[in-house]
């Protein structure tokens, strides 16, 4: 046996040795000893790979645990495979948590692939690059030249030699190897193959060019969009409308002019015009498929832009600030009782009488009403 002080002192002595030790490690042998410390430890952070398998392993097992259930209450599964599931849209349920967070992951993931300013711009350049030789190649180069010289000149230059450039498989393809990777899904083979080519096997490098424009707008509506998909069906019901166009009034400098009085009345007005147009069998829903190609959705992203009072896409655009107001006041001169609805007879005085009964009494029975007047 040996005294405290005795302990104590051996402890102490231990300690300074292992200073010492230490000190005359290098920085990779005392990292080595670190790791191999850590593993043995039995309470050891894990790393995100064992992470990620132990969660694997986790639904692994509890699919399976599901899935013998399943067979337990019916035996034809062994033999006919169940065909459809009712998916559970509980908001608490571990099924919605999953689809959800699975959804966000892939539409960051997708985000990653939407294409900058700057990134078009160097497309554009390569694409001008590895054009086509032809018989005016010379008075390019001067042009080329001239623009060097007059900066203000360059745009106009790069799209009057895009007019008419012509790109050919070879400057396809060495496009593509001095392009990052996220727009090698551009330059495709079958990309190339859908533009039609000349007896030099040769295709407009305009129109490929403006194919990347196109495809990265659609896409970055479609992304857009698919965050205000509750339920991940590629649907947009009333409600995910409404939250959408309540962003759109944030965000846009034209429409965050409107009085907050008049907001909810403009969120209103808009969906029912995409309702309108859009889902024609009234299911209460539209396909955001069809959203992103109908261009009534261009007109209301257009105002996204600082655009003056004069310019034709807010003077002839029906979602314009204006338009709203007038819409709004022209139902207040219709609805002369002021209840907020409109009956057949406050109808027919649109325009001095413009609309006629027989079809007036068709849009009621067409239209929800609510003891014989419509909303």
């Amino acid at each position: 046996f040996i005294s405290e002080e005795e302990a104590e002192f051996s402890q102490s002595e231990d300690i300074r040795s292992a200073k010492r030790m230490v000190g005359k490690m290098s920085r990779t042998e005392l990292g080595d000893v670190l790791v191999s410390a850590l593993q043995k430890m039995p309470g050891r952070p894990k790393t995100e790979q064992e992470l990620e398998e132990e969660v694997s392993e986790r639904c692994k097992k509890l699919w399976l645990a599901d899935r013998q259930e399943a067979l337990r209450k019916d035996k034809s599964l062994l033999v006919i495979p169940r065909l459809f599931a009712q998916r559970d849209f509980t908001p608490s349920s571990i099924a919605e948590h999953t689809r959800r967070e699975a959804r966000i992951r892939m539409l960051k993931r997708q985000e990653t692939l939407l294409l900058e300013n700057e990134e078009l711009q160097d497309c554009h350049r390569l694409l001008l690059q590895n054009a086509c030789s032809n018989s005016g190649e010379h008075e390019d180069a001067r042009d080329e030249n001239e623009a060097s010289s007059n900066p203000l000149s360059h745009s106009e230059n790069s799209l009057s030699h895009s007019e008419h450039a012509r790109l050919n498989y070879d400057g396809f393809c060495e496009a593509r190897s001095q392009l990052p990777p996220k727009m090698e899904h551009y330059f495709a083979p079958s990309s190339f193959a859908r533009f039609r080519r000349d007896e030099n096997a040769s295709i407009s490098l305009l129109a490929f060019y403006q194919y990347i424009i196109c495809r990265d707008a659609l896409l970055r509506k479609r992304i857009t969009l698919a965050w205000y998909d509750f339920s991940g069906a590629g649907f947009l019901r009333e409600a995910d409308l409404e939250n959408f166009l309540q962003d759109e009034i944030t965000n846009s400098p034209v429409l965050s002019t409107l009085e907050a009085s008049f907001q909810t009345f403009y969120v209103c007005t808009a969906v029912r015009k995409l309702f309108f147009f859009l889902d024609p069998l009234r299911r209460h829903k539209i396909r955001i498929k069809e959203l992103i190609k109908s261009p009534i959705l261009d007109d209301l992203l257009v105002l996204r832009q600082r655009l003056s009072d004069d310019d034709p896409n807010l003077v002839n655009n029906w979602f314009a600030p204006a338009s709203a107001k007038r819409v709004y006041g022209l139902y207040l001169q219709l609805d002369s009782n002021g209840n907020g609805m409109l009956s057949p007879h406050e109808l027919l005085q649109y325009e001095g009488g413009y609309l006629t009964e027989v079809f007036v009494q068709r849009v009621f029975e067409e239209c929800q009403t609510y003891d014989g007047e419509m909303d």
